[in-house]
């Protein structure tokens, strides 16, 4: 069941791990009727800032490389993510 973990200026990040795991998904809405710019950090996504991710845009199909999003107007971004080991 995925959790509310970030919330301000009409913007909700939402994360659900995968059970037994550390990957999961996550949602970040745009609850406003204008277009939103936002930088968030992974702490805010509910991730442990110290550890490397593999995210990725599932809409896009595509690799994100920063958390620097801009959101449509009661637009979300759905986001897979892998933690990555370090060797």
């Amino acid at each position: 069941m995925g959790h509310l973990v970030y919330e301000d200026q009409g913007v909700e990040a939402w994360n659900a791990p995968r059970k037994n795991s550390e990957d999961g998904w996550i949602g970040i809405f745009n609850r406003r009727d204008t277009d939103k710019s936002i930088f968030l950090e992974q702490a805010d996504l509910g991730l442990d800032q110290a550890a490397n991710y593999q995210l990725r845009d599932v809409w896009c199909e595509a690799a994100v490389t920063s958390l620097d999003f801009r959101i449509n107007p009661n637009g979300e971004i759905f986001l897979v993510y892998s933690k990555q080991e370090d060797y």
